[in-house]
């Protein structure tokens, strides 16, 4: 619902960020409070991947619209590049389903690039 009330792209870059932030963490935790919930967990951090894209489309509307976007732009690259260490040992974390915890990586290091791309 609160996505809903933030119309400003900046604001609302900033809170699918902490979204996105806050999905890999939960995904992370859950596989590993229990392995046996790794598609769950995956499932988890691939809405958050969701969530960094709509960041990213976010940051460049407000690049059109003339807006300093310079600190956020630096706050997605930054996190972007944690997102793939952590992922990097989520990875090997996970037992089965090791194909699609794969794809979150491949998709990470596609939206980080889309991310770099904006400078």
């Amino acid at each position: 619902i609160i996505s809903l009330l933030i119309s400003e792209p900046l604001k609302k870059a900033e809170f699918d960020l902490l979204q996105a932030d806050k999905r890999l963490q939960a995904g992370v935790y859950l596989l590993k409070k229990d392995k046996t919930k790794a598609t769950l967990a995956i499932s988890t951090i691939s809405k958050g991947q969701n969530y960094f894209e709509e960041s990213i489309l976010k940051l460049k509307e407000a690049k059109k619209q003339r807006k300093d976007i310079g600190s956020l732009l630096d706050r997605i690259i930054n996190s972007s590049k944690k997102h793939l260490e952590v992922l990097k040992e989520f990875v090997g974390d996970v037992k089965d389903n090791k194909e699609e915890a794969s794809k979150l990586i491949e998709r990470m290091q596609k939206l980080q690039l889309d991310a770099i791309g904006i400078k």
